[in-house]
């Protein structure tokens, strides 16, 4: 239980938050990632990455949502599906107004195709491969790891995937899987609704993926494969469907991870949920099975939410992710669900979260080394690919947003009265709580990115590669 007295001192430490981007801390910050950055002495070399594949088709929020006819109404809210064009509204507004993002399942196909028809004609859309399996294997196929993809490959997905990247045949498909991006620029208007950041909204109709149809044709591919490092996505997509169906699949999921051999890697990727009976029985049957999430804030703050964890309401206070917050948050999860003398049996070892300003690793140094190169190698890649990987990150594109000071808990009162100072000479924090080790990195944040879609994936795909996994213990 934490004192009246200690939450109003929190509070008003809290309050005197200074962000703050001086003459060149952003670029002795990326010079300090560029010479302490170093990959582990053991590295991962094939990975299995599934199940959700598909299209991107990403186009301007504003521009999409106008030639629709829609402006937004007084009422907004988030919805678990989207049947209406009055939902889409309520539902993009709410988010937009948040600054942050979100992806749901639009459950009217006709709708949907009427609305694809529609972003197709706009000037300037794009289309890329979506996903967070195809995004995080395109990634780590990029780093020069061998990767096989279980998804829904429809033929313009074949064609924008990297054809170094394996798909086992029966994810191949007659027709693509579409997904629309609705991005949003930091500033931008749509009626009286203002971007506070630079995000995204995706919605679909997607069948192949929300039934996790590849999982078999994926899971199937494991042994022949032979991968040191699997990695689960997609789970999200559940939500829509019946509660017997939901169970059946996890049951599935639980006994092929628990089943996959010692020394391999499993890696579970979170994403934007509503359901939060359905995210505690991923957190009670699935955490335990896999050594390694990742996830963002608005990921983090409803996880901690459905699971009756501490401080979900205090880690978004202000709409950005307070750093002592999330600290303590993530040090429960792994007291609660993670490896442990009273849970030997339990593999969760490892938490990797991401924010538009900062990341924290938080690990079991028994099971994971390397953490603060890997930290910032994921903290790097963000404004790579924000703002253009093509393009060298350079000072003058980005700011850096991490506090003057702050301290590193809110409950723990040893870490919460070590306040730290940022230090752009050694970028990376790391410290120790217990058994569980961490490393926090600020994050260049793109002044005018040019991508809002798949940087969590490439962040968490980076982080994963260079961390060093050391087996089950």
């Amino acid at each position: 239980m934490v004192s009246g007295r200690f939450v109003i001192a929190f509070c008003v430490f809290v309050g005197a938050y200074m962000y703050y981007s001086p003459p060149g801390d952003v670029d002795r910050t990326l010079k300090s990632w560029q010479s302490q950055i170093k990959l582990p002495v053991v590295r991962f070399h094939r990975v299995a990455v599934g199940v959700n594949a598909g299209v991107d088709l990403i186009v301007s929020a504003t521009e999409l949502l106008e030639s629709l006819g829609l402006t937004p109404s007084q009422t907004r809210t988030d919805h678990l599906h989207l049947d209406s064009l009055q939902e889409l509204e309520e539902a993009v507004a709410y988010y937009m107004e948040k600054g942050a993002a979100g992806e749901r399942y639009m459950g009217d196909g006709a709708l949907f195709q009427r609305i694809v028809g529609v972003a197709k004609n706009l000037p300037d859309k794009k289309f890329m491969i979506g996903g967070n399996a195809a995004l995080m294997g395109e990634r780590m196929a990029a780093m020069g790891v061998q990767v096989l993809l279980g998804g829904p490959m429809g033929p313009q997905a074949m064609k924008l995937l990297s054809s170094s990247i394996q798909v086992p045949r029966d994810c191949i498909r007659a027709q693509d899987e579409v997904h629309l991006i609705l991005e949003f620029g930091r500033g931008e208007t749509w009626g009286d609704v203002e971007a506070g950041v630079a995000t995204r909204f995706i919605f679909s109709n997607d069948v192949s993926n929300a039934r996790m149809e590849p999982l078999e044709a994926f899971f199937g591919q494991l042994e022949q494969f032979g991968p040191d490092l699997v990695v689960l996505s997609g789970l999200h997509l559940l939500e829509k469907e019946k509660e017997s169906f939901r169970q059946t699949r996890l049951e599935r999921i639980v006994h092929v991870l628990r089943n996959i051999p010692e020394g391999v890697a499993v890696h579970l990727e979170l994403a934007s949920m509503v359901d939060m009976g359905f995210l505690k029985k991923i957190a009670t049957e699935v955490f335990p099975v896999v050594h390694s999430i990742g996830l963002n804030e608005q990921e983090l703050a409803f996880l901690c939410k459905s699971v009756d964890g501490p401080l979900h309401a205090e880690v978004l206070d202000g709409g950005q992710p307070e750093i002592p917050a999330v600290n303590d948050i993530l040090f429960w999860l792994l007291h609660t669900y993670g490896h442990s003398e009273d849970n030997p049996t339990s593999r969760f070892s490892r938490i990797h979260f991401h924010s538009l300003t900062f990341h924290v690793t938080a690990a079991l140094p028994a099971f994971w080394g390397n953490l603060p190169s890997a930290t910032a190698a994921g903290s790097m890649v963000a404004p790579q690919q924000a703002c253009g990987e093509d393009e060298a990150i350079t000072p003058a594109d980005t700011d850096l947003k991490i506090p003057l000071a702050f301290p590193l808990s809110v409950r723990h009162p040893p870490l919460r009265r070590r306040i730290v100072q940022y230090d752009s000479y050694h970028p990376v924090t790391s410290w120790n709580r217990e058994k569980v080790e961490f490393a926090l990195s600020p994050v260049l944040v793109c002044k005018k990115p040019i991508r809002t879609v798949g940087l969590g994936d490439a962040i968490s795909a980076t982080g994963l590669l260079y961390s060093q996994f050391k087996g089950t213990q």
